[in-house]
């Protein structure tokens, strides 16, 4: 068995938050301190989103909170490409894409 963990993703807004600067600062961390369990635990996958980001709006619908289609393609490939990766290696902790040092 292998835990997977898809990166939340960042929005453009955040519905009813005082701060989307503190709320954005909570969902980093959470997906560093799960990237930090995994390591602990000698295993997993973690799949970042680097193609998601507040430079891409265009791939958020109107509301900026929800992927549009071309987003949501763009998560779904990264999906797919993350798991592709554990599967072809299932030992150890992997991140994808690899080529981030973070």
């Amino acid at each position: 068995m292998s835990i997977v963990w898809s990166d939340m993703l960042p929005r453009l807004y955040w519905h009813n938050a005082k701060s989307a600067a503190r709320v954005d600062s909570m969902r980093k961390k959470v997906n560093r301190k799960f990237k930090q369990f995994l390591k602990s635990e000698g295993g997993g996958l973690v799949i970042r989103h680097p193609n998601i980001s507040f430079a891409h709006k265009d791939l958020f619908r109107y509301d900026g909170a929800h992927l549009d289609q071309l987003g949501n393609s763009v998560f779904l490939n990264g999906l797919q490409g993350g798991l592709e990766t554990l599967l072809s290696n299932p030992a150890g902790m992997k991140i994808f894409p690899d080529d981030l040092h973070t």
